[in-house]
């Protein structure tokens, strides 16, 4: 119930922000499954997807569906990954990233709940590409830290690497298009 006043508070921040710039983000996904119990085992996964971000000047709401597998026990698991999050953005193309998730396991397991959701934080940096800026190249870390309480299996957290490109007016808030400042010039006598 919780989680579900969570999202809910997230999604009427949309109206916040619906003059806001719609930024879209193509990514590759990598992490690294960690069991929250003795005599489990996690490992290496991957993925990718889609993210989508109303953003003002350095603040903005994220949504998107990330596929993302995950190795638990020699099983693989392929879930689909809805992150909800708040991001804050410097003027220097770091940017930050808290909020939550929601996973739905496309092969379903018995051992393992079909859904799981939790909180999510991310650290990150875009470089402005081309004369508009409207392209960035990115690179995310993060943490998932699961809140939901498994019927079957076990909690699982996740480290996480994503790559990628955001897509979109002003994609960094970094406004490359003034002139370089210059230095004072005083003539040689």
């Amino acid at each position: 119930m919780r989680f579900l006043r969570y999202v809910l508070t997230l999604l009427l921040l949309i109206p916040v922000t619906a003059s806001a710039d719609l930024i879209s983000g193509l990514w590759g996904l990598g992490s690294y499954n960690m069991p929250r119990s003795s005599g489990n085992t996690g490992g290496p996964g991957g993925g990718g997807g889609l993210t989508f971000e109303f953003r003002g000047k350095t603040l903005g709401f994220e949504t998107g569906v990330l596929y993302q597998g995950q190795v638990l026990n020699g099983s693989n698991l392929q879930y689909l990954n809805v992150p909800l999050a708040l991001r804050y953005w410097w003027s220097t193309g770091l940017t930050a990233s808290f909020g939550g998730y929601f996973k739905y396991l496309i092969n379903p397991m018995p051992s393992v709940d079909s859904s799981d959701y939790g909180a999510r934080v991310t650290l990150g940096y875009d470089w402005p590409m081309g004369q508009q800026k409207e392209i960035s190249f990115a690179v995310e870390c993060g943490y998932q830290f699961s809140l939901s309480s498994p019927k079957v299996g076990v909690q699982q957290d996740q480290v996480f690497f994503l790559i990628g490109f955001r897509f979109g007016r002003s994609t960094t808030p970094i406004n490359r298009s003034d002139p370089l400042p210059s230095l004072p010039y005083t003539p040689a006598n």
